[in-house]
């Protein structure tokens, strides 16, 4: 058994996801203060934790998958993808 970028990228996923999922429910004095940032760090947790779920337990990427299950362009999906994920950090840093 061989382990590939795609197996270290799935667990590094995984293990984002889940550091977003503690932050959030111990890093977050108060959610009504920090709001925007509440629904930022969500969405990482769900975006990451899908993902690394998804490649590790089943070896293929949910992003992909739903943009071909919707009948997508994947360059569209990977970009959105990232875009998303990049939005949603910088609104989790506070910036």
């Amino acid at each position: 058994m061989t382990i590939g970028i795609q197996d270290v990228l799935g667990v590094a996923a995984l293990v984002g996801g889940v550091y977003a999922g503690y932050d959030l429910l111990f890093g977050v004095p108060s959610w009504k203060a920090a709001a925007a940032r509440v629904i930022a760090r969500v969405w990482v947790c769900v975006l990451l934790v899908t993902v690394g779920v998804d490649q590790i337990v089943f070896g293929q990427n949910a992003v992909l998958q739903v943009g071909y299950l919707l009948g997508l362009p994947l360059l569209a999906v990977q970009i959105g993808f990232i875009l998303s994920l990049v939005v949603a950090l910088y609104g989790w840093s506070g910036g």
